[in-house]
């Protein structure tokens, strides 16, 4: 029989988070003895008996009681009855703070610790019982014929169709009774084909202590709980709206539990549903490999963990995807300011439309996203889809500066930045000069992060390759990597590691040579005055103190 105990309960719990962070972490397993000791004394924090002392031993010395409570072998844990001496009871106030500390990092590697109603609730309906809104069919050929129209005029990347509609719970789906203090309200949403599901709520309030999440209708308890997205009272913001990340599948199930007596608080109104026909991220991508579709990236581009990374791992980690309205995409990326106070500050291209109040408030960023493993360039196995997560996000911005002179926004993220994201926010160098060399990170056609290298000195150019001194142009290597619709907005680097200029564009693909395989960045240096407001420059943002700084460096 299982131990019910608390002790074994939080054994238990505190098991489930180490071993999450030994599959998102397992190049770091087994954890030091450091490591394993703070983490025991979270699991010792969250106990009140206040004379319980965990030890983390050798398994091989405590066979059964590991087996006991139903841990894997790799994770042993044993609990012994003892008074603490005043040093021990010391050192467990002093850990509990790093108690708080480590669960926060620990939930967020394993996910969302709420787990839909109808899986803790019996009384409430299945998942398969609730109410199913079915969306009008959805014309991919049509689009993908658009899509060549887009491409030839440079516009950034679509791989979502928006379908309009107007559901809230006093019109759509059904309420239930979850308990004697909470209320559920769900709604099945289904679009046959779709690879994957996003939704732009254009009014979201959720009371405090309630919660919406969104989810494959086929999530099962015991299911990858990384699928499932939670929205809270957090995420309200003065624009009233919410846009959500992507959901794998083609039909999702909308969530909210609220406190019985904060019902009548809550706004929720869904205006778009988003069908991806393209496939973002690694399990839509696999649906469309399924039905035929080719890679999404080009078979020259190098996946950032390649040895092209090495020494260029912190700003690696600046850069993420960005879907725009749920149905758009480009890149962009963190970047410093002389406070050094980690403003989240998100530099792209003006010509990716976050132009607007409300269209910066649709942003969802997805960071991190890249392959496991350094597939060689222009080879077979670099042309498919890698293994990427999508599991990393955070949505909503507003606009500080725009300009479309050297084609740059920058944004302002609403929230700041979770730790167990590891991000780095890159410095930058507005000086009047060419580089010798430079890195470009990117997102090539919203797939996983690529690098590219240049090799040879940057020259001043206008946009589209005439005279001027706008843009910097970039030659890359002959056989290296080069940039594709996704890119658009992705960070231009000196050799320093600084931000020298987001992309615009260019005729670079795996295929082109000579002066064709080059791009066009506008420069950090004519963003800096811009248009000569605050809301057309960088300078007020990236030198808040007017510090007349013309370089600085970035900072974790």
């Amino acid at each position: 029989m299982r131990d019910a105990s608390p002790e074994a309960a939080c054994a238990r719990r505190f098991f489930a988070l180490l071993c999450s962070a030994r599959q998102a972490y397992g190049a770091l397993w087994p954890p030091s003895r450091a490591t394993s000791e703070v983490a025991v004394d979270r699991c010792l924090a969250q106990l009140s008996a206040s004379a319980t002392v965990f030890q983390l031993p050798d398994s091989s010395r405590w066979p059964r009681r590991h087996t006991r409570l139903g841990l894997p072998d790799a994770c042993a844990c044993v609990v012994e009855k003892a008074p603490l001496s005043r040093k021990e009871r010391t050192m467990k106030r002093l850990y509990g703070s790093l108690a708080l500390l480590s669960l926060s990092i620990g939930a967020a590697i394993a996910g969302p610790t709420t787990l839909p109603a109808a899986f803790d609730h019996p009384n409430v309906s299945p998942i398969d019982k609730i109410a199913l809104r079915t969306m009008p069919a959805v014309d991919v050929e049509k689009l993908k014929a658009q899509d060549r129209l887009r491409d030839k005029r440079g516009d950034i990347p679509r791989f979502a169709f928006p379908m309009t509609v107007d559901m809230t719970p006093l019109n759509s789906g059904a309420w239930e009774d979850l308990d004697a203090d909470h209320v559920v309200w769900r709604q099945r949403v289904r679009s046959d084909k779709a690879m994957s599901l996003n939704f732009g709520f254009t009014q979201y309030y959720m009371p405090a202590g309630g919660r919406m999440l969104i989810y494959p209708a086929t999530q099962t308890k015991g299911g990858d709980r990384e699928l499932i997205r939670e929205y809270t009272d957090r995420d309200n913001n003065e624009m009233g709206q919410l846009w959500t990340a992507i959901v794998p599948g083609q039909e999702a199930v909308i969530e909210v539990v609220v406190p019985r007596v904060s019902a009548g608080q809550l706004k929720l109104r869904l205006t778009k549903i988003n069908h991806d026909y393209v496939g973002f991220g690694p399990l839509a991508r696999r649906m469309a490999q399924a039905s035929g579709e080719k890679g999404t990236s080009g078979i020259c581009n190098v996946d950032v963990v390649c040895p092209d990374g090495n020494g260029r791992r912190d700003i690696i980690r600046s850069v993420g995807v960005y879907s725009k309205n749920g149905s758009l995409a480009c890149t962009g990326s963190l970047v410093n300011n002389t406070a050094n106070n980690k403003k989240m500050y998100f530099l792209t291209a003006h010509h990716c439309g976050m132009t607007t109040a409300a269209a910066a408030n649709s942003i969802v960023v997805y960071w991190n996203y890249q392959n496991s493993t350094c597939r060689a360039p222009n080879t077979p196995p670099n042309a498919t889809d890698g293994d990427g997560l999508l599991n990393q996000s955070q949505s909503g911005s507003v606009v500080r500066a725009t300009s479309a002179n050297s084609d740059f926004t920058l944004l302002e993220l609403r929230t700041a930045a979770n730790p167990a994201f590891n991000l780095f926010w890159a410095g930058w160098d507005r000086r009047n000069q060419n580089f010798p060399s430079a890195i470009g990170i990117h997102h090539p056609n919203v797939a996983e992060k690529r690098i590219s290298l240049s090799v040879s000195p940057t020259s001043f150019v206008a946009w589209g390759g005439g005279a001027g001194t706008t843009h910097l142009n970039v030659q890359w290597q002959p056989t290296g990597g080069v940039t594709e619709p996704g890119s658009s907005g992705s960070p231009l680097y000196s050799p320093e590691k600084r931000v020298i200029g987001q992309l615009h564009g260019g005729p670079s693909s795996c295929s082109a040579t000579g002066s064709n395989r080059s791009d066009q960045y506008g420069r950090v240096f004519t963003s800096w005055t811009g248009g000569g407001t605050a809301a057309t420059r960088l300078s007020n943002w990236l030198d808040p103190g007017a510090t007349g700084a013309t370089f600085i460096n970035g900072i974790n």
